[in-house]
This record gives C-alpha cells, sequence and structure tokens, in this order.
C-alpha cells in the first residue's frame, strides 16, 4: 500500500459517479472489489479490516488489529502536520448503529492511532440511524439519498 496519498482525477472520476468535478478526493492504496485479498496488499489489508464483529476473540482477529494498525500508521505518515493541526477527522460509520452488537468502530480506531503521540480532533460525530446491510452485500452501489436518510 502507498504512503502517499493519490487523487481522484479526470481519468478516475468516472467510476465515482457520484463526485463532481469540484470535489477533491484523496485515498491511499487501491481496492478491487470482488478481487480477492490475495490480489493485492490494499485488497488484503481492507478485507481484515472489515472482520465482522462475530470473529472477535477468534485467531484471526489478531489480521484485523493489525489492519487498524498499519491504516493508521499510513495515514499518519500521508497526512501533514499542517493538516491533521487545523483539520477535524470524522471516522467514516459502519453500516449497523452504535447500540448494535454488529457495530465496529474500525474507522475510529484506525483514526486513533494515528494519534499515537500527538492530539488530533477527532470527532465520531455521523452515526448511523438505521442498520444497513454491508455494501459488499449488494450487486451495486447505494443510493447517496438512502445513505443520507441513514445517518445521524
Amino acid at each position: 500500500m502507498a504512503s502517499s496519498l493519490s487523487t481522484i482525477d479526470e481519468l478516475t472520476r468516472g467510476d465515482h459517479t457520484f463526485l463532481s468535478t469540484a470535489d477533491e478526493c484523496y485515498y491511499l492504496g487501491e481496492y478491487t472489489s470482488r478481487a480477492g485479498d490475495s490480489f493485492s496488499e490494499t485488497n488484503r489489508l481492507i478485507q481484515n479490516l472489515k472482520k465482522p464483529m462475530d470473529r472477535k476473540g477468534k485467531p484471526e482477529w489478531t489480521h484485523k488489529e493489525q489492519a487498524i494498525l498499519k491504516f493508521g500508521q499510513q495515514l499518519r505518515i500521508a497526512l501533514n502536520d499542517d493538516f491533521l493541526g487545523q483539520a477535524t477527522l470524522i471516522p467514516v460509520p459502519p453500516s449497523s448503529k452504535v447500540d448494535d452488537p454488529n457495530y465496529d468502530d474500525r474507522m475510529l480506531r484506525v483514526l486513533r492511532t494515528m494519534q499515537a503521540s500527538d492530539q488530533f480532533d477527532i470527532r465520531e460525530i455521523v452515526t448511523m440511524r438505521i442498520n444497513l446491510d454491508p455494501v459488499h452485500l449488494h450487486d451495486g452501489p447505494r443510493s447517496v439519498e438512502n445513505l443520507v436518510k441513514a445517518f445521524k
């Protein structure tokens, strides 16, 4: 996985139909859907990051913990101190509500991993109003309208 940010640009914007030319979107590594975890390091890390909560306490759970740590370290390397000093970091909520047993705070934990020695403004201010099926169980993308309705 790259330790520098890449940008959604004119060549890749077509893969992200909800982004306009005015949007700035950056990413670390490229995930290839339905290609499996052996396809790339990024695919492997994301598959491990997405391990469901019913796997907690099982031997493979250490892979999830390692993925959280790796993503946090890579984000810390990629984001400069000036940006982090003025930014508010908001983790993307999972598909489940906070009070659901399947709730997974993995993105919040990735951001907290970044703060090993520094304090950043991290706020969990977007949560789910209702549970949604995980996106990988759908054939196509979710509608923006349904996502907005599900967010709180």
